[in-house]
């Protein structure tokens, strides 16, 4: 630029010496934060015309990267090598963006642990992004009733359930996170035999767990088994006879074996064994009572008893009479 606008020569044979000067020129680089809208920092290049531009936003951009920002425009790039009217006066961006982050389960946060190591004073990792809170387990339980000393079967599949959560680099903030994903499919467990109940369910469980139902349960219940009940033959319990439970069967807790009536002194009955068709039911088995019978007591044999006879005459009788003369008579004579 010249220091004078024009010039009135002295001598026209002479020339003359116009002094001129470099220009100033000046250009402005902003930095700017496009997700929220906001300047990180302005930076002003000035010096003169034909200048060496000094300034490189790399160094700047570096750090800005190193605290979650993602550089997305660049303009400093036109601004040329010199000061000139090609960039005198003029604006140029340095735009970034917000970066983020999906974790999952295989690839957590550290809750209160600096987002980026070189940024140890920056932002930290928020609440709810561990693995553990990444991760959600199922249970299944298994309720034993009716029985004591049967504990309840719990069978846990832990990481059942994942879900991912999205954080702001810059601002250590949670901008979104899905719900928990997927089902737990539970495997099906023997019910233990308890002898003398039976139980409503063999295996039990095989359920089906969900992110909004983790927690599942079934319930098994045990009843007592029923016993062979000796009657007589009006029907009413024999006192003293022994009442023998059903056996529970060791490879079905929900049915019963078979079981021997038992012997009941004094009295005799053609069942038996009882097959029960109800677990739970009694079973009346009739009973005779044995009579005795009265011994047969010989007859005692009576006493013979004599024969009377007729008394004989002396012999001197009986031989008089045998001399005497028979007198026969007619009988005719003798009628009347």
């Amino acid at each position: 630029m010249a220091t004078v606008s024009t010039v009135t020569p002295t001598d026209p044979t002479q020339n003359t010496k116009v002094t001129y000067v470099k220009k100033d020129a000046a250009l402005t680089v902003l930095f700017l934060d496009k997700t929220i809208g906001t300047t990180l920092a302005t930076v002003n290049v000035d010096g003169k015309y034909g200048d060496q531009i000094k300034f490189s936003p790399a160094e700047l951009i570096q750090s800005f990267e190193q605290k979650g920002y993602h550089l997305i425009v660049n303009e400093f790039g036109q601004a040329g090598t010199t000061l000139g009217d090609a960039n005198n006066g003029k604006t140029y961006l340095i735009e970034f963006e917000h970066q983020t982050k999906t974790i999952t389960p295989s690839d957590p946060g550290q809750p209160g642990q600096p987002i980026n190591p070189n940024d140890p004073n920056g932002p930290k990792w928020p609440a709810g992004t561990g693995a553990s809170d990444l991760v959600k387990g199922a249970t299944q339980t298994i309720h034993y009733q009716g029985v004591s000393g049967v504990e309840d079967s719990v069978t846990t599949i832990k990481g059942a359930f994942e879900k991912t959560v999205t954080v702001d680099l810059v601002t250590g903030k949670i901008v979104s996170e899905t719900d928990f994903t997927g089902q737990a499919n539970f495997e099906t467990v023997k019910t233990p035999v308890v002898n003398g109940y039976h139980a409503d369910k063999a295996p039990a469980g095989g359920l089906t767990a969900t992110p909004d139902q983790p927690n599942v349960s079934d319930t098994v219940t045990y009843q007592a088994n029923g016993k062979v009940v000796p009657v007589d033959e009006n029907g009413k319990p024999i006192l003293g006879a022994d009442q023998p439970t059903y056996p529970t069967d060791p490879s079905d807790p929900t049915k019963v074996l078979p079981v021997p009536v038992p012997a009941v002194p004094g009295y005799t009955t053609k069942t038996t064994i009882v097959t029960p068709s109800d677990p739970g039911a009694n079973t009346t088995v009739t009973y005779e009572k044995v009579v005795d019978e009265a011994p047969i007591t010989p007859a005692t044999p009576a006493k013979p008893t004599a024969t009377p006879q007729a008394k004989q005459a002396p012999a001197k009788e009986a031989a008089n009479q045998a001399t005497l003369p028979q007198c026969k008579k007619d009988p005719a004579k003798f009628r009347r």
